[in-house]
């Protein structure tokens, strides 16, 4: 039933012509999109985790051109310099992002970048460059890909079930469930369940190379491009301690910025930033502060200064045009009801 209005909300505001939409909104429109991989291939560490699909290079490129019809595209160091001094930032503009340090952002987005034009930043997550590991949510994704290969095959669940029971799992007898209900605290489990399901994340690793290499980061600055943190090991925040948060916060942004020279640091929330509190916000500014954070609340203002929100453009079954509009009626409906501005406790 929500899946249905959410659709009938999207044809609707699919009829109404943009620039009417931007007046409304007049002085609250930043675009930034997020997209994580940018390939038609099906990557089985993706696969489970997103059930739209990612966008193919050409899906990509439409973006891009409807975000360029409608919007004019702003560098980082305007952005910096605009929350720095405190200026107002640039009206209908837009800066691409890109999370998880994914290969095929750089094999697939990147050319289509440099063509048309568009400033992007990259959010990488760092304990994953040159494959160093796998982050603990693309290995529930692989861990369901086999169970559902052994329930097809017939093969014996067994040892799985009881790894899950022995953790203290969220069990209720549909192992997938459980496998997707691992957090980052219980990450130990998916490298259990991995022995048990005859899984290998170094194999995997040096098959798939799922990520970017150090020197394909460093080549993505030299191009003009953007980089900083997206946590150390892409956990959720809210469910580690202050401490724990910023030190996963923090060192990924210093660590990108002391790696690849950056002129300042920037940092994008892994999972959602709905549950960060400013206690989070100080603990940061205590361990050496970042300059430009980024959440997912679509085109709200943050009530943190230097915290810009982002917006989901990975959904392979929403054309950009289409998604613009419907951003833009929502956020009018918000400012009616003033809730244009992110709070926090």
């Amino acid at each position: 039933m929500a899946h249905l209005a959410k659709k009938l909300l999207l044809n609707a505001c699919s009829l109404f012509p943009v620039k009417p939409l931007l007046q409304l909104n007049k002085g609250n429109t930043l675009f930034i999109p997020i997209y994580h991989a940018i390939t038609a291939e099906k990557l089985l560490h993706l696969e489970h985790l997103m059930p739209y699909g990612s966008k193919t290079p050409k899906q990509f490129e439409n973006d891009l051109d409807h975000l360029l019809k409608h919007l004019k595209p702003i560098s980082l160091d305007t952005l910096y310099d605009c929350v720095l001094n405190k200026k107002a930032i640039p009206e209908n503009s837009f800066i691409v992002t890109f999370d998880d340090g994914l290969r095929q952002v750089y094999e697939n987005a990147m050319p289509i970048l440099l063509r048309k034009g568009v400033p992007a930043i990259f959010f990488i997550n760092t304990s994953v460059i040159d494959n160093q590991d796998l982050l603990f949510r693309y290995k529930s994704s692989l861990i369901v890909e086999q169970v559902l290969s052994f329930q097809k095959s017939g093969k014996s669940l067994d040892a799985a079930m009881a790894v899950l029971k022995q953790n203290n799992a969220i069990f209720d007898g549909n192992i997938v469930f459980a496998v997707m209900k691992i957090s980052y605290k219980q990450s130990h489990v998916l490298d259990s369940l991995a022995s048990v399901l005859d899984l290998s994340w170094v194999d995997y690793l040096a098959k798939e190379k799922p990520y970017m290499t150090g020197a394909q980061l460093q080549d993505l600055k030299a191009k003009g491009f953007y980089l900083g943190g997206h946590t150390v090991h892409h956990p959720e925040l809210w469910k580690l301690s202050n401490e724990e948060a910023v030190s996963e916060t923090y060192g990924s942004a210093k660590f990108m910025m002391d790696t690849y020279g950056l002129p300042f640091s920037s940092f994008a929330f892994p999972f959602t930033d709905v549950q960060i509190k400013n206690q989070f916000f100080e603990g940061v500014q205590q361990a050496g502060g970042i300059d430009l954070m980024f959440g997912s609340q679509k085109l709200k203002r943050d009530i943190q200064p230097n915290t810009l929100q982002r917006f989901d453009g990975d959904n392979s079954l929403i054309e950009m045009d289409v998604y613009i509009k419907a951003l833009l009626a929502f956020q009018w409906v918000n400012k009616l009801r003033g809730k244009t501005i992110f709070t926090r406790s």
